[in-house]
C-alpha cells in the first residue's frame, strides 16, 4: 500500500478515462483523455516511469527516465521468442 511508504509517491496515469476508471486506484492523479503530447509533459517530469506501452518507453527513453517496462511472456507466433525479448527497452536505466 502507498500510504505505508516513508516517502512521498505521486501516481500520474496517463490514457483513456474508461480503462483508468477501471483500475480504481483512489490515489493517483488521473491525466483523463490524454493526448501525445500531455503524455510527453508527464513524462518529462517524473522520476520513475512504469509502462507496458512501447511508444511511452521512447519517450521516456529519450528523456533518459529510469523505467520498468512490462511485458507478457506470451511468445509471438512469427519468432517463437516471448514478448519481453522483442519488445525490451534495451537501455541501462530500464
Amino acid at each position: 500500500r502507498l500510504h505505508a511508504l516513508p516517502y512521498r509517491v505521486c501516481i500520474v496515469m496517463v490514457g483513456r478515462s474508461e480503462k483508468i476508471r477501471q483500475l480504481g486506484l483512489d490515489m493517483a492523479l488521473y491525466i483523463a483523455d490524454s493526448t501525445i503530447n500531455s503524455a510527453v509533459e508527464v513524462i518529462r517530469s517524473c522520476d520513475l516511469v512504469i509502462t507496458p506501452d512501447t511508444s511511452i518507453v521512447h519517450i521516456a527513453r529519450a528523456f533518459d527516465k529510469p523505467m520498468v517496462a512490462v511485458y507478457n511472456k506470451r511468445k509471438l507466433k512469427n519468432t517463437g521468442l516471448p514478448g519481453y525479448h522483442i519488445w525490451a527497452p534495451g537501455y541501462d536505466k530500464a
